[in-house]
């Protein structure tokens, strides 16, 4: 009787959407995981065994939360605080409706990279996962006094201020310099127009946001980190166009800015500490989105849901 209900819940986890995942700050979900108490839990055991002469091994490997991505050694690996298991060798991970199966076996010196690759993508998932549902949880009871933030299914804007336009500006200008395309000097001289004022704008960004890549919505901006992102912007910009629908996680940080006044900068031990913020409020206006009623955040998930 339960195997038949075994296979009805694997049927129904296999007719739940897949999430999506273009952004993960895997840095910060693990730390959240960590401190809720659903951090990993960190196992190890080996096994070995002789078939036919040939050396066989099935191990466990310990995994640490470290830097940007779970490291391990072997690729079979073991996940106690969830009550799970995750292996090779057609062992199991099973929690809930969730069951995950990974054939593999490493023979001798010769390791699965397949396998070791396969088993990283479903441990940082699963994490993910259950940050998400977590964190909604969350955001669900605060009365909206939560730090965390979910906007499900909403139009962003991609902002990319890395020096790709100048690039682009540049390949255009050459080719309509080289008379292969027909009246196209008139678009040339545009070019040659705009490109310097486009390539300052570029240097100012640059010199003022921590990263090249962000996304917009309405007041509320947030700033990528390009070690999280498993898309590149231009993989975002051209599979999902400049403002597409995500869902975004984040965690709000502030809208609150010093305005520094002109006669702050009439004080030389003042005018170090004062000058950056002085020169964005003055200007950065100007020639970005941004204003003094933003509200910026930090975002830690963007995925997609696929029915």
């Amino acid at each position: 009787m339960s195997k038949p209900s075994r296979q009805n819940s694997s049927g129904a986890h296999q007719n739940k959407p897949m999430q999506h995942y273009l952004y993960a700050d895997m840095d910060f979900i693990n730390s959240f995981l960590a401190q809720s108490g659903k951090g990993l839990h960190l196992t190890s055991r080996q096994t070995n065994s002789n078939t036919n002469g040939k050396k066989e091994d099935r191990s466990t490997s310990s995994i640490t939360a470290q830097g940007n991505a779970l490291k391990k050694g072997s690729p079979t690996l073991e996940l106690g605080a969830f009550g799970s298991k995750l292996g090779v060798g057609g062992d199991e991970k099973s929690d809930g409706e969730l069951t995950v199966t990974i054939e593999g076996l490493e023979r001798g010196e010769d390791s699965l990279i397949y396998t070791e690759q396969a088993i990283e993508v479903a441990l940082h998932d699963y994490a993910i996962k259950m940050f998400i549902e977590t964190v909604a949880d969350i955001t669900k009871t605060s009365n909206g006094q939560s730090d965390y933030f979910l906007a499900l299914d909403k139009e962003w804007s991609l902002l990319d201020y890395s020096n790709t336009l100048s690039e682009k500006l540049d390949a255009y200008a050459e080719l309509f310099g080289t008379g292969l395309i027909e009246d196209a000097d008139k678009t040339l001289d545009v070019i040659n127009t705009i490109s310097p004022q486009a390539k300052a704008i570029l240097k100012v960004m640059n010199s003022t946001f921590p990263t090249p890549y962000a996304i917009r919505r309405k007041n509320r901006h947030g700033v990528l980190d390009e070690k999280w992102m498993r898309y590149s912007m231009k993989f975002l910009v051209n599979d999902f166009g400049m403002t597409p629908k995500f869902n975004v996680l984040g965690i709000k940080t502030t809208n609150n800015k010093t305005v520094v006044s002109d006669e702050i900068l009439d004080n030389p031990k003042k005018l170090m500490s004062n000058l950056s913020q002085f020169l964005d409020q003055s200007f950065l206006t100007e020639v970005t989105e941004t204003n003094s009623g933003d509200y910026m955040f930090r975002p830690i998930v963007i995925y997609r849901t696929l029915n």
